[in-house]
């Protein structure tokens, strides 16, 4: 069987004619390859949409207003997708949110013994440890339990609030 290898404009690499997507033949012209592979498409894509979010935000607007019931196949879709692979799903937002594998959660949780940074308990059974992270540098700090994630929170991550408030909890009342 022959193969038909094709060169990349972007990327110069040569690949088989799959890996090209196919212009369509419009007016009575012969569908032809494209000139980029999909590999580097995707890539152009994905840096063109973080470049332009309020277009994409509008093109999603107008087109779901146009086709609503796209919007809620799309839904289903990927909440059947989430229920069938929950480790990937959570690999997937541990990376998207944090820079941090699946593997990478495991690695502290065990490190930390399966129990809270702070307070030292292990999880209600239904939820998992928070991961902490510092807002500014994204730097993951460790896993924390719900309310000491909340409280961090509601303290600002502001060491200098919270030391204040455990001075005031140990004062004597008189």
């Amino acid at each position: 069987m022959l193969t038909i290898e094709v060169t990349c404009a972007t990327c110069g690499d040569r690949k088989a004619a799959d890996q090209f997507r196919l212009w369509k033949g419009y007016y009575g012209r012969k569908p032809r390859i494209r000139r980029e592979c999909k590999d580097c498409e995707r890539i152009r894509l994905r840096l063109w949409r973080e470049r332009n979010p309020e277009k994409v935000k509008a093109y999603h607007k107008k087109h779901f207003a146009k086709f609503p019931h796209k919007a809620v196949e799309g839904l289903r879709r990927l909440q059947e997708w989430a229920d069938k692979n929950p480790e990937r799903r959570a690999d997937r937002i541990l990376r998207r949110k944090y820079g941090l594998t699946l593997d990478g959660y495991n690695a502290i949780y065990t490190e930390q013994g399966g129990v809270c940074a702070i307070c030292g308990k292990p999880p209600i059974p239904e939820q998992k440890l928070h991961v902490d992270h510092n807002h500014a540098t994204k730097v993951v700090r460790g896993l924390l339990c719900h309310a000491c994630n909340k409280g961090l929170g509601l303290f600002k991550d502001n060491a200098e609030i919270l030391e204040a408030a455990s001075m005031y909890l140990r004062r004597e009342r008189t």
